[in-house]
Protein backbone atom coordinates (compact mmCIF):
# COMPACT_ATOMS: atom_id res chain seq x y z
CA UNK A 1 0.00 0.00 0.00
CA UNK A 2 2.83 2.41 0.89
CA UNK A 3 4.48 1.77 -2.47
CA UNK A 4 1.26 2.62 -4.31
CA UNK A 5 0.91 5.88 -2.34
CA UNK A 6 4.52 6.78 -3.09
CA UNK A 7 4.00 6.06 -6.80
CA UNK A 8 0.89 8.25 -6.82
CA UNK A 9 2.76 11.09 -5.10
CA UNK A 10 5.59 10.81 -7.63
CA UNK A 11 3.19 10.86 -10.58
CA UNK A 12 1.49 13.94 -9.10
CA UNK A 13 4.89 15.62 -8.81
CA UNK A 14 5.53 14.85 -12.47
CA UNK A 15 2.28 16.54 -13.46
CA UNK A 16 3.49 19.70 -11.75
CA UNK A 17 6.61 19.81 -13.90
CA UNK A 18 7.85 23.16 -15.19
CA UNK A 19 5.95 24.37 -18.22
CA UNK A 20 2.60 23.10 -17.00
CA UNK A 21 -0.08 25.59 -16.05
CA UNK A 22 -1.21 25.33 -12.50
CA UNK A 23 -4.43 26.80 -11.19
CA UNK A 24 -2.49 27.66 -8.07
CA UNK A 25 -0.11 29.89 -10.03
CA UNK A 26 -0.82 33.51 -9.28
CA UNK A 27 -0.45 36.14 -12.00
CA UNK A 28 0.16 39.82 -11.40
CA UNK A 29 0.61 42.90 -13.57
CA UNK A 30 4.34 42.29 -14.00
CA UNK A 31 3.66 38.77 -15.29
CA UNK A 32 1.24 40.14 -17.89
CA UNK A 33 3.78 42.76 -18.96
CA UNK A 34 6.38 40.00 -19.42
CA UNK A 35 3.95 37.95 -21.53
CA UNK A 36 3.19 41.01 -23.67
CA UNK A 37 6.93 41.73 -23.95
CA UNK A 38 7.40 38.18 -25.23
CA UNK A 39 4.95 39.11 -28.01
CA UNK A 40 2.42 36.44 -27.12
CA UNK A 41 -1.00 36.92 -28.74
CA UNK A 42 -3.74 38.44 -26.58
CA UNK A 43 -5.75 35.21 -26.82
CA UNK A 44 -2.89 33.25 -25.23
CA UNK A 45 -2.51 35.78 -22.43
CA UNK A 46 -6.27 35.76 -21.79
CA UNK A 47 -6.20 31.95 -21.59
CA UNK A 48 -3.32 32.13 -19.13
CA UNK A 49 -5.30 34.57 -16.97
CA UNK A 50 -8.38 32.33 -17.07
CA UNK A 51 -6.39 29.33 -15.84
CA UNK A 52 -4.49 31.11 -13.07
CA UNK A 53 -5.23 32.80 -9.78
CA UNK A 54 -5.32 36.56 -10.18
CA UNK A 55 -3.50 39.14 -8.12
CA UNK A 56 -3.87 42.15 -10.40
CA UNK A 57 -3.74 45.83 -9.58
CA UNK A 58 -6.63 47.22 -11.61
CA UNK A 59 -6.61 50.73 -10.21
CA UNK A 60 -7.02 53.55 -12.70
CA UNK A 61 -3.30 54.33 -12.70
CA UNK A 62 -2.37 50.67 -13.17
CA UNK A 63 -4.78 50.25 -16.11
CA UNK A 64 -3.34 53.38 -17.76
CA UNK A 65 0.17 52.00 -17.23
CA UNK A 66 -0.83 48.66 -18.79
CA UNK A 67 -2.37 50.36 -21.83
CA UNK A 68 0.66 52.63 -22.25
CA UNK A 69 2.90 49.54 -22.14
CA UNK A 70 0.99 48.01 -25.05
CA UNK A 71 -1.28 45.55 -23.25
CA UNK A 72 -4.32 44.79 -25.42
CA UNK A 73 -7.84 45.80 -24.47
CA UNK A 74 -9.06 42.20 -24.21
CA UNK A 75 -6.22 41.36 -21.81
CA UNK A 76 -6.92 44.39 -19.62
CA UNK A 77 -10.63 43.56 -19.60
CA UNK A 78 -9.91 39.96 -18.54
CA UNK A 79 -7.62 41.23 -15.77
CA UNK A 80 -10.42 43.45 -14.45
CA UNK A 81 -13.00 40.66 -14.71
CA UNK A 82 -10.72 38.19 -12.96
CA UNK A 83 -10.12 40.65 -10.15
CA UNK A 84 -13.86 41.36 -9.87
CA UNK A 85 -14.63 37.65 -9.57
CA UNK A 86 -12.59 37.41 -6.36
Amino acid sequence: MEIWIKQQAESNDASAAPGRTSASESLNNDDVLRLVGAKLPDAVIVSKIKTSRCDFDTSTNAVIQLKTAGVGDSVIQEMIECRKAK
